[in-house]
C-alpha cells in the first residue's frame, strides 16, 4: 500500500509534467522508428566520411614522408657531385653516357674489369650510387642510390654540353640500349 501512496504523491507532484514528457517520448520514438533507415544511412555515411578523412590523413602522412626522403636523397646526391663522383658511360659506346641502375656492376672502361667497391659513381641525370660487393662474389654493384634534380650540382661533374648531348641522344628507342648494358667508368 505504501507503494501506491508513493506513486500517487509522485503523480500529484509531477503529474502535470509527466504526461507531456511521455507524449514527447512517444513522438520521438515513432519518429525514430519511421526514419530508422535514413538514420542508419546517415550513420553509415558518417562512418564513410570518417574513413575517407582517415585515409586522406594517411596519404598526407605518406606524402610528407616521401618528401622528406626525397630531400634527404637530394642532399646526399648533391654532396656526392660536389665531392667529384665518377662519371659512367655506356660499355657499347664510350661516347654515350649510361644511367645508373641499382644492383648492376660498373666496368672500368680502360681495363674491362669491375670498378672496386667503395667508388662513388654518378650519371648526367642526377643519379648517384656507391659501389658495394653485396653478395661477396668480388663484383661491386650500384647501391645506396640518391637523386637530385639540381642542375647546378650535376654541373660540378658534367659540362653543360655533356648534359645537353645526353638529353638529345637518349630517346626512348635508345634508352634501353644505354641502360641494359653494364655501365663503364669514364
Amino acid at each position: 500500500m505504501s507503494d501506491n501512496k508513493a506513486l500517487r504523491e509522485f503523480i500529484e507532484d509531477y503529474g502535470s509534467n509527466i504526461i507531456p514528457a511521455v507524449g514527447v517520448a512517444i513522438v520521438v520514438g515513432v519518429g525514430v522508428y519511421v526514419n530508422r533507415d535514413t538514420l542508419f544511412q546517415r550513420f553509415a555515411n558518417y562512418n564513410q566520411v570518417q574513413a575517407v578523412a582517415a585515409s586522406a590523413s594517411h596519404r598526407t602522412a605518406v606524402l610528407e614522408q616521401l618528401q622528406k626522403e626525397a630531400e634527404a636523397s637530394a642532399a646526399i646526391a648533391e654532396q656526392r657531385y660536389a665531392a667529384g663522383c665518377t662519371k659512367i658511360v655506356a660499355t657499347r659506346d664510350r661516347t654515350k653516357f649510361a644511367v645508373i641502375q641499382e644492383g648492376f656492376p660498373v666496368l672500368d672502361s680502360a681495363t674491362g674489369g669491375t670498378v672496386p667497391a667503395g667508388a662513388v659513381i654518378c650519371d648526367p641525370t642526377g643519379n648517384t650510387a656507391v659501389l658495394k660487393d653485396i653478395d661477396g662474389d668480388g663484383i661491386a654493384e650500384a647501391t645506396a642510390l640518391a637523386y637530385t634534380g639540381k642542375k647546378e650540382a650535376i654541373l660540378n661533374v658534367y659540362s653543360q654540353g655533356e648534359i645537353d648531348f645526353f638529353n638529345q641522344t637518349t630517346r626512348p628507342e635508345q634508352s634501353a640500349e644505354l641502360t641494359d648494358s653494364v655501365p663503364a667508368m669514364w
